[in-house]
């Protein structure tokens, strides 16, 4: 008995601290670019109502067609700038970067594939 009390206090402890480590923003502008020879062209931006999750494995965007990425390995971390090669449900690479300004608490997230990027400015939930 106190073998299954302790591995169900275990469970729990683990369970917790994994929904503790994520972070949430409310994006609330969303920007659209296509990559033409080398360049984005950003032509299309919209207000929106989005959560965005973190966390050490996985960033999900809950937009009207939920989007989920793994995160395989964290290519640059400095001062603002956190960018990870990433890849989606369909088993694509993508770079996900994420800017901070120290001075607010808002937020840029971007998708980065070969032919579009989007952005999401954001604020923390």
């Amino acid at each position: 008995m106190k073998k299954l009390f302790t591995t169900l206090l275990l469970t729990l402890v683990v369970t917790l601290t994994t929904y503790a480590q994520s972070l949430y923003y409310r994006a609330h502008l969303f920007t659209l670019g296509e990559r033409i020879n080398d360049k984005v062209e950003f032509n299309t931006t919209m207000e929106t109502n989005v959560l965005l999750e973190f966390n050490d494995s996985d960033i999900k965007i809950y937009s009207e067609s939920p989007q989920h990425y793994h995160t395989i390995g964290l290519l640059l971390e400095e001062e603002g700038t956190n960018v990870w090669m990433c890849k989606d449900d369909n088993g694509i690479n993508c770079r996900i970067y994420l800017n901070t300004r120290p001075e607010s608490s808002a937020i840029a997230l971007t998708v980065e594939y070969n032919d579009y990027v989007w952005i999401y400015i954001c604020d923390k939930e």
